[in-house]
């Protein structure tokens, strides 16, 4: 509050995030759904750090977002990480204004699909910072304003890294969206919302020009060369950001696809949960049907479940930023 002229405050919190263990009361509260419970206790935790902002000595610009959802047996996916649909990809966006002088209107919601690298741009737009004119993204002020679609990039490689399974990227243009996989997908979210119609073989039109807009993006692949040198890959290993991970093949099948082994990642997730009880016996058993099925498979290493997950979005949960 004593702090004079531009601050920013960045908040990250890890929670809800698996394993789900909401602090009382709100495991007692939410006893049936304790991802619930989670996403509760994030709001109660959060709410004096924004009680501060509302009587501070002018406006606070608060950005809520989050690096991802949470698939809850979608598509089979319990977590997240493997897969790319909306349940895991589409998260909240709110940017508001609050405490003395806030001028900005409150109660405004556009259907315009945006993203993350549209924040940045945002922050500088609403704060009168001049920007690199290559920045990537564009100012959410501007949106409403918008004839064209953002397209928007997208990925998911925790099975890449860490099990040697295809790579996943994909681009969403509009309510269209293309998922590159050695079984390709694509779907129309307005007609399919729960991404259960795949039209890659029946639009090869449409797929065709999406995946073309997707390598416009050029973004590096796992493994690319050149795409981190050694003296970069070092310092994200000091930061914790990279645990090792597996090398990369030079051409994925069928049999790589995530969709054909989200069964292996349910049963490694059940091992490592079964480790952490401290049921070995039963773990290894779990374990078993994944060495028959992924034969050489590399293991998930000292951390278990969280040291498996956080190679997969660099430790950016759920984000908080004040301006």
């Amino acid at each position: 509050g004593q702090q004079q002229g531009r601050s920013l405050a960045w908040v990250h919190v890890f929670d809800a995030h698996a394993p789900y263990a909401p602090p009382r009361p709100f495991d007692q509260q939410y006893a049936s759904d304790a991802y619930a419970g989670e996403v509760a206790y994030v709001d109660h935790a959060l709410g004096p750090l924004l009680d501060l902002a509302r009587r501070g000595p002018r406006p606070t610009t608060v950005i809520v977002t989050a690096d991802h959802g949470e698939g809850r047996g979608d598509h089979g996916e319990a977590t997240h990480g493997v897969f790319a649909y909306e349940s895991t990809l589409r998260v909240p966006l709110i940017v508001a204004q609050v405490g003395p002088g806030a001028t900005r209107a409150s109660g405004v919601t556009r259907d315009v699909p945006v993203r993350h690298i549209d924040i940045v741009p945002t922050v500088a737009d609403l704060t009168g910072i001049a920007v690199a004119t290559d920045l990537p993204g564009r100012t959410l002020l501007a949106a409403s304003d918008e004839s064209e679609p953002r397209p928007a990039y997208f990925e998911a490689m925790t099975g890449t890294l860490t099990r040697g399974w295809a790579p996943l990227a994909g681009v969403l243009v509009g309510r269209e969206k293309y998922v590159d996989l050695p079984i390709e997908e694509l779907y129309d979210l307005d007609a399919d919302p729960r991404e259960e119609q795949n039209r890659a073989g029946d639009s090869l039109d449409r797929l065709r020009a999406l995946a073309a807009r997707l390598h416009g993006f050029e973004a590096p692949l796992p493994g690319d060369p050149g795409a981190e040198t050694a003296e970069v890959r070092a310092r994200l290993q000091s930061l914790g950001y990279l645990s090792g991970s597996t090398p990369r093949k030079a051409r994925y099948t069928e049999d790589d696809d995530p969709k054909r082994l989200i069964d292996v990642d349910r049963l490694m997730m059940q091992g490592i949960d079964l480790h952490l009880a401290g049921r070995s016996r039963e773990a290894l058993e779990a374990y078993r049907p994944v060495v028959h099925r992924r034969h050489g498979h590399p293991r998930h290493g000292a951390h278990g479940r969280e040291g498996a997950r956080r190679g997969e979005h660099t430790q950016l949960e759920h984000p908080v930023v004040l301006v």
